[in-house]
């Protein structure tokens, strides 16, 4: 899985210090330590005005601090971000040139095919695409303007 923004790449699973190359700032502690096989949520970085929220874990057989595990999960929302909207619309690219806050469910569709989970809400339609093995990925189009809003991705498949 991948997403590209402003021609920063992101493929999971990613390690840290490629986040960091790509300019963007880590918001907690990068020295705080996880256990072998151990993820922790919510994490947050920064670059501009722009946040990911991430979840990070530890594929090794060691404990070790954040700042050496793996990215294996990212989510981007307009939820969190307002300036994420309206100045970057259309600037996060997913595979088959699906684009954040541009692209609609059908645009969706026609890329990947039928979902293999569907859910619609007041104010949303789910689509989840997953092959199994810890690798999802989820997008929700907002009802109201009828654009792709909000992206997590994830991919746990290191650690079969």
């Amino acid at each position: 899985f991948w997403m590209n923004k402003d021609g920063d790449e992101f493929h999971l699973p990613m390690d840290f210090a490629e986040v960091e190359k790509l300019g963007w700032t880590f918001e907690q502690d990068a020295s705080a330590m996880l256990n072998p096989g151990e993820e922790i949520t919510t994490q947050t970085w920064k670059k501009e005005n722009i946040t990911l929220y991430t979840v990070i874990y530890n594929p090794g057989e060691t404990q070790a601090p954040v700042s050496e595990c793996q990215i294996v999960e990212i989510m981007v929302s307009d939820a969190y971000s307002i300036e994420l909207f309206t100045e970057y619309n259309g600037k996060f690219i997913l595979p088959g040139g699906i684009r954040l806050f541009a692209s609609t469910e059908d645009d969706i569709i026609k890329a990947y095919g039928e979902p293999s989970y569907y859910y619609e809400s007041d104010i949303y339609y789910h689509l989840r695409y997953f092959t199994g093995s810890g690798r999802d990925a989820d997008l929700y189009v907002d009802k109201g303007t009828g654009k792709l809003n909000k992206v997590e991705m994830s991919n746990k498949i290191t650690w079969e």
